[in-house]
């Protein structure tokens, strides 16, 4: 992932690493913050609503809804450099759900 963030290539990461099972926003893994950290690429937070209703993770039927994307601020390479791993993390996954709230 890295060497294609190098030669230019976007890429959508889910930080959880899977969907929620309960509709609650879980555990960000580490690893989408590593390579952040090691490219300085720009994170843009979404929060995609009204996913889990549509469809769950347990469930092969979709259901009618509406998903709302919402897209945050991006949080450039600036605003992070100082940062550890963690608290590249933890910014993002505050963003996200600040996201959310406010979609809601």
């Amino acid at each position: 992932v890295e060497d294609a963030i190098k030669k230019g290539i976007s890429f959508i990461i889910a930080p959880e690493g899977t969907r929620t099972l309960d509709g609650e926003m879980g555990v960000f893994k580490k690893g989408p913050f590593h390579i952040a950290k090691n490219t300085g690429i720009t994170i843009v937070p979404i929060a995609l609503i009204g996913a889990f209703e549509a469809k769950r993770k347990d469930d092969w039927k979709l259901m009618p809804g509406t998903i709302t994307t919402r897209f945050g601020s991006p949080i450039r390479k600036e605003e992070y450099e100082n940062l550890s791993v963690e608290e590249i993390r933890d910014l993002t996954r505050i963003r996200i759900k600040k996201l959310i709230k406010e979609g809601i």
